[in-house]
């Protein structure tokens, strides 16, 4: 006589036994496939809540921007009386790249 038990699927099992595992549940030879399914669940259900970082800002996409020639010496880098020359490729937030292309001092490559 087989060790297997009757009406179970080796296939399904075997996946659910490296599920199980992976979620630290310790699998024993006698759990049948709806024994794993719980464990798993119980498992998932009891493991700690990860804290989800959602980023939905616009500003932390980063663009690159080419100075065209409407916006040599009008976009400032910031930093006093410094500009941006034409045809100078710089990285900036999307939102600011945005804004220079919506009034052609810049363009967004």
């Amino acid at each position: 006589m087989s060790d297997e038990i009757p009406n179970e699927n080796p296939a399904l099992r075997a996946e659910l036994v490296k599920k199980a595992k992976k979620a630290g549940v310790a699998v024993t030879k006698d759990m049948t496939i709806d024994d794993l399914e719980t464990a798993i669940g119980d498992a998932v259900l009891e493991a700690p809540e990860v804290e989800k970082v959602v980023v939905t800002d616009a500003d932390t996409d980063v663009v690159t921007v080419r100075i065209t020639k409407h916006g040599h010496g009008k976009v400032f880098k910031g930093n006093g009386r410094e500009t941006y020359d034409m045809d100078e490729m710089v990285r900036l937030p999307r939102s600011v790249g945005l804004d220079l292309e919506s009034r052609a001092f810049g363009e967004i490559r």
